[in-house]
C-alpha cells in the first residue's frame, strides 16, 4: 500500500484524486491533504478516511478553526506549512495539484526528499524545469505526469 499526500484536494483534480483513492483501499492511502478555499469537505474526508493525519491551509482562519476540533490531525497553513507537510508526512507519493506558482516549491521538496512526484502543475516544470530534470538525473525522486496535457505530451515524445 502506497501513502498519499494530496496538495490541493478542493480543486477538479483533487475531487477526481479523491475519487480514485477511494475506490483502491488495498493500494493507496490518504495519509494528507491541502486545501485553498474549499474546505467544506474536510469533515466528511475525515470521516471516510482515518488515515487522513495531514492537513494544510491556504488560510491561517481555518487552520486555526479546524485545529481546535480534530486534536490529533497534524494542521499546517500557508506556503511554509506546504513544505512542512510534504518533511513530516510519511507519503510514497506527493500529488501536486496546486494552482500556479505555488506549486512549484512543493515539487522540488518532493524530489529533495526522494519521494515520488504525481504532477498536475504544469507551473513547476515551466518555472522550475530545468532545477527538477536536473534533481531528477541526479537521481532525487520519480516523476509521473498525472494530468492530461502532461501526459499528452509524454505520449507525443516518448511513443
Amino acid at each position: 500500500m502506497k501513502n498519499v499526500l494530496l496538495l490541493g484536494g478542493g480543486g477538479s483534480i483533487g475531487t477526481q484524486s479523491i475519487d480514485v483513492i477511494s475506490k483502491n483501499p488495498a493500494k493507496l492511502n490518504l495519509i494528507g491533504i491541502s486545501f485553498g478555499d474549499r474546505v467544506e469537505t474536510l469533515p466528511s474526508l475525515i470521516n471516510n478516511f482515518p488515515s487522513l493525519k495531514y492537513v494544510c491551509f491556504k488560510n491561517k482562519k481555518d487552520f486555526l478553526f479546524f485545529k481546535t476540533i480534530y486534536k490529533d490531525i497534524n494542521f499546517y497553513h500557508g506556503n511554509e506549512g506546504l513544505i512542512n507537510i510534504i518533511s513530516d508526512s510519511n507519503a510514497d507519493y506527493v500529488l501536486n495539484a496546486l494552482i500556479g506558482f505555488v506549486g512549484f516549491l512543493p515539487s522540488i521538496k518532493t524530489l529533495e526528499l526522494n519521494k515520488t512526484l504525481l504532477l498536475a502543475n504544469k507551473e513547476s516544470l515551466i518555472v522550475g524545469g530545468t532545477l527538477i530534470n536536473d534533481l531528477l538525473s541526479s537521481g532525487h525522486g520519480k516523476l509521473y505526469p498525472i494530468d492530461s496535457e502532461h501526459v499528452a505530451i509524454a505520449k507525443c515524445l516518448f511513443n
